[in-house]
């Protein structure tokens, strides 16, 4: 039987539920949105950490960037449309204040799987560098190498980090 636009039958022994494409698109909506594969890491966060904080502001039912094989990684935007259009928003705005937080900052390119051992498993490598240092390390991924980007209250911080 059918109500409010959903319907529910038993198919060789699957529940299969169709819903009517105008209550879809009222209620559910999924986009695309084109990140750069450098930037993706500053959307996602340490432990997910960003982009959970990002579904939880915008309402977004879910957002999923795990497959990194594309430049720019097409990053998957579900939810009601309003919360979509507000996620679109805060990764805009994130990736904006990326670019413009690393405008000016020296750096130096290495080899993209070099730039992988330099993290280390789950940030270890750069974590330690980091806290033992006192500075901040942002690793810009491109296609074939990574930019490293050192800051540091004194000259000093930054060189021993290198």
């Amino acid at each position: 039987s059918a109500s409010a636009g959903i319907s529910a039958s038993q198919q060789a022994g699957e529940f299969v539920i169709k819903q009517d494409s105008s209550l879809a698109d009222r209620y559910a909506t999924e986009e695309i949105m084109p990140v750069p594969r450098a930037l993706v890491a500053k959307v996602i966060g340490k432990g997910a950490s960003k982009l959970n904080e990002i579904i939880e502001k915008s309402g977004a039912s879910f957002i999923d960037a795990r497959n990194q094989d594309t430049d720019p990684v097409q990053v998957k935007l579900i939810g009601r449309k309003s919360a979509v259009a507000e996620a679109r928003r805060l990764i805009k705005e994130e990736l904006e204040s990326t670019s413009k937080k690393l405008d000016g900052v020296p750096f130096f390119e290495v080899p993209a799987d070099e730039a992988k051992i330099l993290i280390g498993r789950n940030g270890s490598n750069v974590n330690f560098v980091q806290t033992n240092t006192g500075t901040k390390i942002d690793v810009e991924f491109h296609s074939e190498t990574a930019r490293v980007y050192i800051q540091g209250a004194q000259q000093q911080d930054v060189d021993q980090a290198k």
